[in-house]
C-alpha cells in the first residue's frame, strides 16, 4: 500500500499498530515534493506584480515560460481558499491566440534528490498524484504537464474548472514513467507545469507518456486568449501514490529554509545590518566571509542592490565603495565577499565592517 493511500485511510485506522505502520511508511510528513506550493514565499518581488520574461523566477521556486512577452502578469495575492492565505494570481494582459509553437506557463523544477522516491525511468516507477486549488474567471478544460530534465519525456494532464470565480480542488493521478532519463542528483529531477496557452509542438494528447517537451492538450483553455482573464492557484502538491492526500502544510520557517536552498535574499531594511567582518589585504580591497543560512543546492551567483545601500567602516572611517564581488568557493554555506574601495589604504590587515543601510539587499542564486 502506498503512503498516499495510508494517509487517505488514516482516519479509518483504529489500532495503534495500524497508525504506527502508516507513520513508518512516511505518510504523515515529507509527502509534498513541491516547495512553496502555498505561494507564501516571495523573496524576489515582495508580493509585487511582475510581467515576466521567459525563464523569469517569480514567487519562490516558480518559473515563467513564455514565447511572447507581455501576455500575462504574475503576483502573490491574498485571494485564497479556506486554510490558505496566499495564492499566485495570473492575469492575461491581452487577447492573444497562441499560434505556431507558442507556449505560456508556470513551472517548478523539482531537484533530483527530492524526486528519488518516484523511481522514474525504472520498472519500479511509482504512481504520481498532483493536487491543487484553482480559481479562474474562465471555465472549461485546462491542462498541465510533467517533464524530465532532458525535456524528451512528458505527460499532459487535464483538469476542469466548472464554475467561474470559485475555488475548486483538483486532483490528478497517473502511473510514473518507466523509461527515459530522470535525474536523481542536484539537477532537475521532474518539472511540474501549468499551461496558460500553447500551440504546435507544445501540444500532446492527455493521458499517456510521450516523447518531447509538451505543455498542454489540444483544445484546452488558453487563458492568454481572453483579455483580463484571471487564474489563481495555491495548495500545489506532487507526491508518490495513486491517491492525492490533503495538502502538507509546513511552518513558514521550514518553507522559507527550503526556498533558501535555491535563492537567498538578505534584505537590509535598517542602518545597522551587519553583513561581513573584513580585513584589507591591499590598498583597494577588503575581504571576509558571507554566510548563508542554509546549505545551497550549488555554488550560487551573487548580486546586490545599489552601492549606496552599503558602507564599509575601517579605523573609525567610512570608506567609499566602488563595487562588491563574490569570490568562488567550494563551500555551499559561505562565500568570500570582497569590498572594493578607493585607494590609499595601508594593507596591514586592518579590520573593517561591511554593513547595509536603507532598503538594499544581497542575493545568492542557486536555482535549477
Amino acid at each position: 500500500m502506498t503512503k498516499a493511500r495510508d494517509l487517505a485511510d488514516l482516519g479509518n485506522k483504529t489500532s495503534l499498530d495500524e497508525i504506527n505502520d502508516a507513520y513508518d511508511a512516511g505518510a504523515l510528513s515529507n509527502r509534498n515534493l513541491i516547495i512553496n506550493g502555498s505561494m507564501a514565499i516571495d523573496q524576489r518581488n515582495g508580493g509585487s506584480s511582475i510581467t515576466p520574461g521567459n525563464g523569469t523566477l517569480t514567487l519562490d521556486r516558480w518559473k515563467a515560460g513564455l514565447a511572447q512577452t507581455s501576455k500575462f502578469s504574475l503576483d502573490q495575492d491574498s485571494e485564497s481558499p479556506a486554510g490558505f492565505t496566499t495564492s499566485m494570481k495570473v492575469t492575461s494582459l491581452t487577447a492573444y491566440t497562441p499560434s505556431s509553437n507558442d507556449h505560456f506557463f508556470i513551472e517548478q523544477e523539482v531537484e533530483g534528490y527530492n524526486a528519488i522516491p518516484l523511481a522514474l525511468g525504472s520498472s519500479d516507477a511509482k504512481d504520481i498524484s498532483i493536487s491543487f486549488w484553482v480559481r479562474s474567471s474562465l471555465t472549461g478544460t485546462f491542462a498541465g504537464s510533467v517533464i524530465n530534465s532532458a525535456r524528451n519525456r512528458s505527460r499532459v494532464f487535464e483538469y476542469t474548472i466548472n464554475t467561474a470565480n470559485t475555488w475548486e480542488y483538483k486532483t490528478v493521478s497517473f502511473a510514473g514513467d518507466t523509461t527515459g532519463t530522470w535525474l536523481t542528483t542536484n539537477g532537475k529531477g521532474i518539472t511540474l507545469r501549468f499551461s496558460f496557452g500553447a500551440a504546435g509542438t507544445w501540444l500532446q494528447n492527455a493521458g499517456a507518456w510521450s516523447t518531447g517537451n509538451v505543455t498542454a492538450s489540444s483544445g484546452s483553455v488558453n487563458l492568454v486568449a481572453t483579455n483580463n482573464a484571471t487564474l489563481y492557484i495555491t495548495g500545489v502538491q506532487l507526491e508518490v501514490g495513486d491517491t492525492a492526500t490533503p495538502f502538507e502544510h509546513r511552518s513558514y520557517g521550514d518553507e522559507l529554509a527550503k526556498c533558501q536552498r535555491y535563492y537567498y535574499r538578505d534584505n537590509i531594511g535598517s542602518n545597522d545590518h551587519a553583513l561581513s567582518t573584513q580585513s584589507n589585504w591591499n590598498t583597494t580591497h577588503f575581504f571576509g566571509p558571507y554566510y548563508m543560512p542554509v546549505t545551497m543546492r550549488a555554488n550560487p551567483t551573487g548580486s546586490y542592490s545599489a552601492l549606496s545601500n552599503f558602507t564599509l567602516y575601517q579605523n573609525s572611517q567610512t570608506r567609499t565603495l566602488t563595487s562588491l564581488s563574490f569570490g568562488a568557493s567550494t563551500s555551499l554555506n559561505s562565500r568570500e565577499l570582497t569590498s572594493h574601495v578607493s585607494s590609499s589604504i595601508t594593507p596591514q590587515g586592518g579590520a573593517g565592517w561591511l554593513r547595509g543601510q536603507g532598503t538594499g539587499w544581497i542575493a545568492l542564486d542557486a536555482e535549477l
